[in-house]
């Protein structure tokens, strides 16, 4: 299913024959919020994430328009991060969302 590329895994951008099962962990002012998103590139995952998992987080963490909308802009500007030594595995850290609470992304896909 997983196109994997010397051991690093599936890039960012790049396509899987099938969908995978992408898991989002993310972290927000003391929460931990977990999702899954089946989807064909890791950037379609976020995409989908963001249009159908931050409403429910909205509503679960009681974010602010404004906390949304730098969510959804930060999602759209920054680039996930394979992390070294493991496959299929990114961070994406926002930073500081709003009240100096940093926003963690970690992304994992099921093969």
């Amino acid at each position: 299913m997983l196109k994997q590329d010397r051991g690093e895994g599936l890039k960012a951008g790049s396509y899987m024959e099938e969908k995978g099962k992408f898991t989002f962990i993310v972290h927000y002012d003391g929460a931990s919020c977990v999702s899954q998103i089946y989807a064909l590139t890791l950037q379609e995952a976020i995409e989908e994430w963001r249009g159908k998992e931050l409403s429910f987080l909205k509503k679960l963490l009681n974010l602010s328009r404004y906390e949304r909308d730098t969510i959804v802009k930060k999602t759209k500007i920054t680039t996930p991060v394979l992390h070294e030594g493991l496959i299929n595995t990114w961070n994406n850290n926002l930073g500081i969302i709003s009240k100096n609470n940093p926003l963690c992304m970690t992304v994992v896909l099921s093969s």
